[in-house]
């Protein structure tokens, strides 16, 4: 099973992968997923795919204690170098996604960009 982690899970490309992830069950294990803001969509995604991480810049402090225990939370930055993580989904907009890709990059990561201005940013 590889594992994924997905940088942006609450948007367009973010929820689509996690359609393929649902189409191919066994083929895929959910190691993280981040949103920039949008908790109830993250609240439900992590429920669903049971990630050990979780990432979201503005999290109620309600959503922090209902996660699950086996559930942490952590940065983005932490998340692209996940152990058991194979590859790195970037689904960010802006340079959110930059510094995690190069480090997912650096710890022998495979990664799967959708996001062009990390791309043109890092020349």
């Amino acid at each position: 099973m590889k594992g994924l982690s997905i940088l942006g899970s609450t948007g367009s490309v973010g929820v689509q992968t996690l359609d393929i992830i649902r189409t191919y069950p066994g083929k895929f294990d959910v190691v993280g997923i981040a949103a920039n803001s949008n908790y109830e969509t993250l609240a439900q995604q992590v429920y669903e795919f049971s990630p050990s991480l979780v990432s979201c810049n503005s999290f109620p402090k309600i959503f922090e204690e209902s996660l699950p225990k086996t559930t942490r939370l952590c940065s983005i930055n932490e998340m692209s170098k996940a152990k058991d993580m194979d590859m790195l989904v970037t689904a960010t907009t802006g340079y959110a996604s930059l510094i995690p890709t190069f480090q997912a990059i650096e710890h022998g990561k495979s990664i799967a960009i959708a996001n062009k201005e990390s791309v043109i940013m890092a020349g």
